[in-house]
């Protein structure tokens, strides 16, 4: 009887320990799961030349980028302009929100997708000989027709200068 009551105190001891170690085990794989997820944290600033959201089937359905401005300067002198689109399944160009390319202006335009114009709205710069610069600026809302032709532009150019 004693070697049974040495074995059954082992067997209690065995199961014991079993307990301690897998209890470690548990306290371990916690500390690693809530030690990993401590460590991620959201950056203060994220910095990319462009960015875009796909679209379930890997297509880019957004865009937000930089784009130089059309106008011939040095290379120290270079003036970029941020702008965002909105892209059809086939990457045509829906809307654009952004500047204009030549002037650096504020701009919101839509499109047929296919790449032409259907709506334009900006700004305006009167580069009529004799005026004042920036005297007869103002907003500009253009409508295009489905062959690039301009249906309406408000405010329509005024087709002679007061000189008063």
């Amino acid at each position: 009887m004693q070697n049974e009551e040495r074995i059954n105190g082992l067997e209690t001891q065995v199961r014991t320990l079993k307990r301690i170690v897998y209890g470690f085990g548990c306290l371990l794989v916690a500390g690693i799961v809530v030690g990993a997820t401590s460590l991620q944290t959201v950056p203060d600033v994220i910095k990319a030349k462009k960015f875009e959201v796909l679209s379930d089937d890997g297509k880019a359905v957004v865009v937000l980028s930089s784009h130089l401005l059309d106008r011939e300067m040095n290379a120290e002198d270079s003036i970029y302009y941020g702008s965002v689109s909105a892209l059809n399944s086939n990457g045509g160009t829906l809307v654009t929100l952004g500047s204009n390319n030549c002037n650096g202006t504020g701009q919101v335009a839509t499109f047929n997708g296919h790449g032409r114009f259907l709506v334009l709205l900006g700004y305006n710069q009167d580069t009529t000989p004799g005026l004042t610069p920036v005297a007869y600026d103002s907003g500009l809302i253009t409508t295009f027709a489905i062959n690039g032709g301009i249906t309406s532009n408000t405010p329509t150019r005024p087709t002679t200068v007061s000189s008063r």
